[in-house]
């Protein structure tokens, strides 16, 4: 059988400044965090949770004035289990992996909107793990970084 519960917390800031002058009224900064922590006896026997996130955090910017709008976003989360085994050398774990995303649009009609994103700009990687993440890595995945562009439109 399993018991299990799940304590934390979420914190969420966002700034808007309208009392600067134009066009510097049309930032915004943001920030959130979750910080959370399982414990019981998960499914199998478990003394983790995998898939179990304990920390989260984002960072951002936002510019917005006369339809153009930009983005900018930090993300980041604490290592987590990624697969359970009742040997302690088996089980694999992700390292937290900080990443920064950008937006781009500008909207020049009422219905269409030009955009370009780019995720992951510094193109971090994805370290798997066991037990120790210097001397035991299983897999190293280079996710790479992405840029969309394009138009879109509401009809």
């Amino acid at each position: 059988t399993s018991a299990a519960h799940d304590d934390g917390y979420e914190l969420q800031y966002i700034q808007q400044f309208p009392w600067l002058p134009k066009p510097f009224n049309g930032l915004q900064v943001f920030a959130n965090t979750t910080i959370q922590k399982a414990t019981g006896v998960f499914p199998g026997g478990a003394s983790e949770l995998p898939f179990f996130t304990p920390r989260l955090a984002n960072v951002g910017l936002v510019y917005s004035y006369k339809g153009f709008t930009g983005r900018f976003t930090w993300h980041d989360h604490s290592y987590y289990l990624q697969s359970y085994s009742a040997t302690p050398a088996a089980k694999t774990y992700v390292e937290d992996a900080p990443s920064e995303d950008v937006s781009l649009e500008y909207q020049f009609s009422p219905r269409y909107v030009i955009f370009l994103d780019g995720v992951n700009i510094r193109d971090m990687g994805n370290n798997q793990y066991n037990v120790n993440m210097y001397t035991r890595n299983t897999q190293l995945q280079d996710i790479g970084r992405r840029f969309n562009f394009g138009v879109s439109g509401r009809y």
